[in-house]
């Protein structure tokens, strides 16, 4: 993944939701209406894994894992240059895939 900003739109078996991240230097931070995100990604080739935890910023609305405060995602996948796609899941929602899609936005 190229630095810079993107949407990313994600989904688990049991909801749906967007928000919008930052990836600098295998760094990652983003958010949407009710959740934080920070962690790491690491590339090889076309190939990626990252690691992220997520924290509730306010009550707007619950994630795609349920009414959680808090959880971490294991995610790996593919980018192609301009949109990847990472699926992975959470320790804290074991059974519950999660798949995220990222478009690049802007450098």
């Amino acid at each position: 993944m190229r630095d810079g900003t993107y949407s990313v739109h994600f989904r688990t078996n049991r909801d749906f939701g967007s928000g919008v991240v930052v990836a600098q230097s295998g760094q990652v931070r983003g958010g949407d209406q009710s959740y934080f995100y920070r962690g790491t990604f690491s590339q090889q080739g076309q190939n990626i894994v990252a690691q992220l935890r997520v924290e509730k910023h306010t009550n707007a609305s619950a994630s795609v894992f349920g009414n959680v405060n808090a959880f971490d995602l294991v995610l790996q996948g593919q980018d192609n240059g301009s949109v990847a796609v990472l699926q992975g899941a959470s320790p804290q929602a074991p059974g519950q895939a999660f798949t995220a899609e990222l478009r690049f936005l802007a450098a």
